[in-house]
């Protein structure tokens, strides 16, 4: 009962309409999504009238939404809309993630919300199962995982970009981490190898002894 679903996209416009969908995961009522007849499950979303604001729904009937909405979010620009669910804390969360930041929505549900118990058939990005509008803008990447990433995982997956497998948010730094990364590979880089080695042993001569480099 743990997901986290990650969409790097970029609205064109703000529609002026209640819902503008970036995905639905879950089953369509009659089996055939192009009749609109509405569905269940998970759905990530802009909410419009003018606005673009991120929500996400976890919809198993009216006795059962629960949404969590986010903040406005600016059109034409890039930005990173993740959700994760964590069953076991039973809480999920919204993050939007731009060049302003990072803003977090987040909201508790009740023992009865399984990931399990949605019969995904029908599958849409872009859309929904209702006769909403479709998502207007691209989509640079899509990331599906069966996990509830935090905080520094979700910033970190936004940080590196899209295409990249690979994501280390390093949350325990090493001691000795001391150059490898950044611009001109003077920054930390959560690994520690010659480049570090150098790095010690020049800030060693420098100071003259052991105790006064660290």
């Amino acid at each position: 009962n743990y997901a986290t679903i990650e969409f790097l996209v970029t609205p064109y416009i703000k529609q002026d309409t209640n819902w503008i969908n970036l995905f639905a995961f879950g089953r369509d009522f009659d089996g055939d999504p192009a009749n609109y007849t509405g569905g269940h499950g998970i759905i990530g979303s802009l909410k419009g009238n003018g606005q673009a604001n991120p929500l996400f729904t976890h919809d198993m009937g009216s006795a059962q939404r629960w949404t969590v909405g986010g903040p406005t979010v600016e059109v034409n620009q890039e930005f990173l809309f993740a959700m994760t669910w964590d069953g076991n804390n039973r809480v999920g969360n919204l993050y939007v993630i731009d060049a302003n930041g990072t803003r977090v929505a987040s909201a508790t549900f009740g023992a009865d919300r399984v990931l399990a118990n949605i019969e995904d058939t029908a599958n849409i990005i872009g859309g929904n199962w209702w006769n909403d509008y479709m998502f207007n803008g691209s989509i640079n990447e899509v990331r599906i995982y069966d996990w509830a990433y935090d905080r520094a995982w979700i910033e970190e997956h936004y940080a590196v970009g899209p295409d990249v497998v690979y994501v280390n948010p390093c949350l325990v730094r090493p001691q000795f981490d001391l150059a490898g990364g950044g611009e001109f590979g003077d920054q930390p880089d959560c690994k520690v190898d010659l480049k570090d080695f150098a790095a010690f042993a020049q800030e060693w001569l420098e100071c003259g002894r052991l105790e006064g480099c660290l």
